[in-house]
């Protein structure tokens, strides 16, 4: 938090957030409560429609990815969700050749195709007989046309994501190749990912995908929309408060006002405020769990992925308007919109030779973020549940039972000197 290039100091830093998670909270109570409704029907009796869901049956460690219930907790099951696998299979994809689309897409607006020497330095697919390190990961070698990625694709959706997330990086390296070293770099922690995820935003529209052939027989009709946006944000809507919930937890512990004989107990207070989720059993002092996320362990702020996961949508938004679009915002499509790609020119060119909120406000017009584009994306899906609430088919909040588990810590650890203190008062009372 002391680097200013990385953030906005302290204070102002969680008054911005404060703001962003009270407009996103609405939006992610009645996703909540969707999905633990659908969990409901998936778990009977160990989910209930008016408590926290069990993080361990998310299939996430942390309960801020949720794109594992995907296939269990989508609405309309007699609609075909997006799966672009077999479409790319059919096709005869391989691991490099969706590289080479997103390549395009890029080349579509107008921006740098990527150097020759990329396709012959960069890792594609795992290779065999080899122990690698396979998390997808893009490289800026600074020299002036070597950047390169590490990857070990597969031919599914969630790497045609990944892929395109990656060469968004790509692209901001390329972009701002002409800059001296120093500048070389996201002017803000949140915009590297932002870029990456709003790229992977746009080429996952419905309207892109069918535009390249990967799309069949989505109708746009209103159940193809919710379940589309539902995917959505089971990938979206869960992490930012999660992060929000492990920094107050950080930011707290450094202040003093959460103590090491209470960590376990106020994480776990923290997780169920404002993400609504709770641990399978009490979880005592014994354990550390926030410790289990690298980022505390290795002390490294995690909001940035908070800030990164609202500035998305405003940035997509934004080059949706310079392409003209007009309708619903996760239909829009900004291939081959050279205004959206000039205007994209402008967030990657300018590195880190500017305070971020120049470049903000060169870009957007504003110099803060925003969560109205977020809200923007998911209005259908929000207009949907709020029906379902009024119909009374959808129970929204949760009830926190404060976790008191350092007390209970205390007793077990301490039961000789219990029943010692206990031993003397009644020898005192039975001498009296």
């Amino acid at each position: 938090m002391n680097d200013k290039s990385e953030s906005i100091t302290n204070a102002e830093e969680r008054r911005v957030v404060e703001q962003l998670w009270q407009e996103l909270k609405p939006l992610h109570e009645l996703v909540h409560a969707f999905i633990r409704q659908q969990m409901a029907r998936l778990y009977p009796g160990l989910v209930q429609l008016d408590e926290p869901i069990p993080v361990h049956l998310t299939k996430d460690p942390f309960g801020s990815m949720m794109t594992y219930l995907e296939h269990d907790v989508l609405p309309f099951p007699h609609i075909k969700g997006i799966d672009l696998g077999p479409a790319m299979k059919r096709k005869n994809f391989t691991e490099k050749k969706i590289f080479q689309y997103a390549d395009d897409f890029f080349v579509s607006l107008n921006l740098t195709r990527v150097p020759d020497k990329f396709w012959n330095l960069s890792i594609f697919k795992k290779i065999p007989n080899r122990h690698m390190a396979c998390h997808p990961t893009a490289f800026d070698m600074y020299k002036y046309d070597d950047v390169r990625i590490r990857m070990c694709a597969s031919i599914t959706s969630r790497d045609f994501y990944v892929v395109h997330h990656e060469m968004g990086h790509i692209q901001h390296y390329l972009q701002y190749k002409h800059l001296p070293f120093w500048f070389r770099r996201s002017p803000h922690g949140a915009f590297s990912e932002a870029i990456g995820d709003a790229i992977a935003l746009a080429t996952m529209s419905p309207t892109h995908l069918k535009r390249i052939g990967l799309l069949e027989n989505y109708t746009s009709s209103r159940e193809d929309n919710i379940k589309f946006l539902v995917s959505q944000g089971l990938s979206r809507l869960f992490l930012p408060p999660y992060a929000y919930a492990l920094d107050l937890w950080r930011w707290s512990v450094y202040n003093g006002s959460i103590q090491p004989y209470e960590y376990n107990r106020r994480y776990w207070n923290l997780i169920c405020q404002y993400q609504g989720m709770k641990p399978a059993k009490v979880r005592d002092e014994r354990y550390f769990d926030a410790g289990t996320k690298l980022h505390v362990a290795f002390d490294l702020s995690y909001i940035k992925y908070f800030l990164a996961h609202v500035f998305q949508f405003q940035i997509f938004d934004v080059l949706c308007r310079e392409a003209g679009h007009r309708g619903p915002l996760h239909l829009c499509d900004l291939h081959g919109s050279l205004a959206a790609g000039k205007k994209l020119k402008v967030l990657l060119g300018l590195g880190s030779s500017k305070p971020w909120e120049d470049i903000l406000e060169e870009f957007a017009g504003v110099r803060t973020f925003s969560a109205k584009s977020c809200l923007k994306y998911f209005q259908p899906l929000r207009d949907y549940l709020d029906e379902l609430v009024a119909k009374g088919e959808l129970k929204v909040g949760w009830k926190c039972e404060m976790n008191n588990c350092s007390t209970i810590y205390f007793l077990r650890t301490n039961i000789w000197l219990i029943l010692l203190i206990k031993f003397m008062f009644s020898n005192i009372f039975f001498r009296l």
